[in-house]
């Protein structure tokens, strides 16, 4: 797919292009031919090979209001190009020269390199023949003869009958007639209502007392008397038999002295002191306590029960070779939160760490509702599943591990319904999320699996992948670096919200993964699949860029095996450069030597899509053919929609 970069002319001065940047120049109406020149971009220029046109570059000039058509346009070689040994022609003609090709139809001049310093110039229909001769007019045809008058018509049907007419005006009203006879009498009327009630009479005089009257009847039964003092106390008498036993009742549930061999829990109600391993009745109040007991007891593939609530960290959750492989299993609602004024990573990985962090669903408390806002949309009134939230002030994780054979190979990291969230605080804005540095000979595997991985931070500033969120090096450069690295990233988000503001361009600096190791080992292996990576960033931070960045060491001999194997299925990479004036890449290396070739295999499983471009073509590590194998199934750059909503592949 071609992708033009235009630029407007004005005139009145020199216009110099560069092979990166413009492909199509639009002349303006009203065009100042004063000192108007047009210079091509060099050929031959030895202090910036990367620089010079290739055979088939082609430069398009629209003129479509015809500023060339008399005066013509005036164009100059590279001042670049003043050692080359063979000065570059225009049309036959060498040095500068003005062409005048916009009156024809197209009014489009295209300028094409053909190699070896020749410049073609042509319009969009080749060079303009000779006019051909007028052909013969041909004969006047003969006049057709007139026709016959038409027949008179048939008289036309009756019209309809007219509507009827209006109603006339109502006649005056008629006389008053004669009164009538009397009527008879009506019938009696009903009774009237009563009247009032009339005042009482007076009271009469007292009449003669009367005789006595006859005794009443016998009143009812007092109430009992109060019970008398209590007598003394009569001989015991003899013991009964002894009644049939009873049938055995059910047994009950096993009491607290039960003891669970390597699970401990954590609760917000806990506490540290009284925390017992085995127990679920003694829970720890601390992540970072629960955690340091298992490897002060040495319990190897420990389980910590973290219940829901809220947890704030003041220290690092450390995972090391005395309480290997342990699973932090996040229950219900979790939310574990970095002090504003820690600046050691959440997790650290000493000296034989691996661990497996679950969550029973992913948080809902963050997710990209307003991200056409710029903003990351929050929803405070909700907090389902689990997240660790930093400050942004420090990484994630970082492996610490020294290098001991016993100890500094296979270290896991897991991650499993998992929200991870890097949410600035008002302080300094530093630390990869995940910063990976191993020694030589060490390896190591990052698994994510349904997980969201979010970064706000808008002030990072650091060069070689520091501020991507993924970044892995070796820990000591001066090493030969030989270190394996595992990614397994399956149906996982990857979102960064805000600008890196870079005072100056800096190699690397807006990429998801960063990785800078030699492999003289085995080769690394990641599987990427099912995932979302999205900038919304609008600005791009240089072109030495991609949302993967790699930077292969150049050895003295050719690599004989490669140095890493990518599995790539139904992903999306979506950046939003609405101002940037850049394109990144997928995939994107910082060393140009000719002896990386057959590097990085690219083995799509699945096609993926892409609003940037796929691979950069001009570095040799990453070419297509032969040395990235399968990159025909990455498609880019396309347009694609910008998400406002959370919807992992």
């Amino acid at each position: 797919m071609v992708s033009y970069n235009s630029v407007e002319w004005s005139g009145g001065g020199i216009l110099r292009i560069n092979k990166n940047y413009i492909n199509r120049i639009i002349i303006k109406q009203g065009f100042n031919h004063t000192g108007a020149y047009f210079h091509l971009p060099s050929v031959r220029d030895t202090t910036a090979n990367s620089a010079n046109a290739i055979a088939g570059m082609e430069i398009e000039v629209w003129d479509d209001h015809g500023v060339f058509a008399t005066t013509g346009m005036k164009i100059k070689v590279s001042s670049n190009d003043t050692t080359a040994t063979t000065v570059p022609v225009i049309n036959n003609n060498p040095g500068a020269v003005g062409i005048t090709l916009t009156s024809g139809p197209s009014k489009r001049i295209t300028i094409r390199y053909e190699g070896s310093g020749m410049w073609s110039v042509y319009d969009g229909f080749g060079p303009i023949g000779p006019q051909g001769a007028q052909g013969a007019k041909g004969s006047q045809g003969t006049r057709g003869n007139q026709g016959d008058a038409g027949a008179q018509g048939n008289q036309g049907d009756a019209g309809a009958q007219g509507n009827q007419g209006a109603v006339g005006n109502q006649g005056n009203q008629g006389a008053v007639g004669n009164q009538g006879d009397a009527g008879a009498q009506g019938a009696v009327g009903n009774q009237g209502a009563r009247g009032v009630q009339g005042n009482q009479g007076a009271v009469g005089n007292q009449g003669a007392v009367g005789n006595q009257g006859a005794a009443g009847n016998q009143g009812a039964q007092g109430a009992v008397g109060n019970q008398g003092a209590r007598g003394p106390q009569g001989n015991q008498g003899n013991q009964g038999n002894q009644g049939n036993q009873g049938a055995q009742g059910v047994q009950g549930v096993t009491g607290p002295g039960f003891r669970y061999e390597r699970t401990v829990w954590v609760d917000p109600l806990g506490n540290d002191t009284t925390g017992t391993i085995g127990k679920p009745e003694f829970p720890f109040l601390t992540i970072n306590k629960a955690v340091d007991e298992l490897a002060l007891n040495s319990v190897f593939d420990g389980n910590v029960i973290v219940m829901s609530g809220y947890y704030d960290l003041t220290s690092s959750i450390i995972f090391n070779k005395d309480n290997a492989n342990t699973t932090l299993q996040l229950n219900g609602n979790c939310l574990i939160k970095s002090r504003k004024d820690m600046t050691d990573p959440m997790i650290g990985v000493n000296d034989g760490g691996s661990f497996n962090i679950v969550g029973d669903e992913l948080n809902s408390r963050v997710a990209p509702w307003t991200i056409s806002l710029g903003r990351l949309g929050l929803a405070y009134d909700a907090n389902i599943g689990a997240m660790f939230e930093t400050n942004g002030s420090q990484p994630f994780l970082t492996d610490s591990s020294a290098d001991d054979p016993e100890t500094g190979e296979g270290a896991i990291y897991a991650f499993h319904n998992i929200t991870i969230w890097a949410n600035p605080k008002g302080g300094p804005e530093n630390g990869n999320l995940f910063n990976i540095a191993k020694l030589d000979n060490d390896s190591f595997q990052l698994s994510l699996t349904n997980c969201s991985v979010f970064d706000s931070r808008n002030g990072m500033s650091t060069d070689n992948g520091e501020s991507a969120m993924i970044r892995i090096i070796a820990k000591n450069p001066d090493s030969d670096r030989r270190l394996s690295s595992t990614l397994m990233l399956r149906n996982t988000f990857f979102f960064m919200e805000g600008n890196r503001n870079f005072p100056e361009p800096v190699n690397g600096a807006d990429a998801f993964i960063y990785a800078d190791h030699n492999n003289a080992k085995q080769p690394s292996n990641w599987l990427i699949s099912d995932c979302i990576f999205f900038n919304a960033g609008n600005q791009l931070n240089g072109a030495t860029t991609g949302c993967i960045v790699t930077k292969i060491p150049s050895p003295t001999l050719a690599r004989r095996i490669p140095w890493a194997s990518i599995r790539m299925s139904n992903n999306e990479f979506n950046w939003s450069l609405a101002n940037s004036g850049g394109t990144p890449y997928i995939f994107y290396d910082l060393n140009n030597s000719s002896n990386n070739a057959n590097t990085i295999y690219v083995i799509n499983k699945g096609s993926s899509i892409s609003s940037c471009n796929t691979i950069d073509n001009t570095v040799p590590i990453v070419q297509t053919a032969p040395n990235m194998i399968g990159a025909p199934n990455l498609f880019g750059p396309i347009t694609l929609d910008r998400i406002y909503t959370l919807n992992r592949s």
